[in-house]
């Protein structure tokens, strides 16, 4: 909110500057689901979040397992004995939502660490691509809080395709994203 924030003053500040500017956005989830690098990070952040799940069912078996067996010897076990069963289970529980938050903590770690050099190349691209077309300013679709953009300052399409390797050299083909209208 703080960035809309900043560029809507800034804008407001400088604004005759600023409206003959070139302002683009790029939507880094879409190039993310649609780049050859993006799809393998994901699949492979998914094995590791089927991976985790998969050791998280096998600790819930267990505990309902125990839950089951305490259930059938109640009736049995004299009252010490069923409060310490009782107590064994009420701490495995606590084990499993530890367990759990430190799943999902590894799981977002580990996705992290796979998007990171992603991110990095279509920076990289971007950095590229408003050097060549003369952008000052490009934003983050999702992350910017922008509500409104005209279709034809998106560079994402671009983006996606320098990241699957559709251009082999910076700036060796003209620019596909329609160039947006200067008043």
């Amino acid at each position: 909110m703080r960035r809309l924030i900043l560029v809507v003053v800034a804008l407001v500040l400088f604004e005759g500057a600023a409206l003959a500017q070139k302002i683009g956005y790029v939507d880094l989830r879409k190039a993310l689901d649609k780049t050859a690098a993006g799809v393998a990070a994901k699949a492979r952040v998914k094995a590791v979040f089927d991976k985790k799940q998969a050791e998280l069912r096998n600790k819930e078996d267990e505990l309902r397992k125990l839950k089951l067996d305490y259930d059938k010897q109640l009736s049995l076990l004299k009252p010490a004995a069923a409060a310490a069963k009782e107590k064994e289970i009420m701490q495995r529980y606590v084990e499993l939502q530890e367990v759990y938050v430190k799943l999902q903590r590894e799981v977002s770690t580990k996705e992290v660490e796979m998007l990171k050099d992603i991110f990095a190349a279509a920076k990289k691209i971007i950095d590229e691509i408003a050097v060549r077309d003369g952008y000052v300013m490009i934003f983050e679709k999702t992350e910017s809080s922008l509500l409104y953009a005209a279709p034809g300052i998106e560079i994402t399409d671009e983006v996606i395709l320098r990241m699957n390797g559709a251009r082999a050299k910076a700036g060796s083909a003209p620019s596909t994203t329609p160039k947006p209208k200067v008043p």
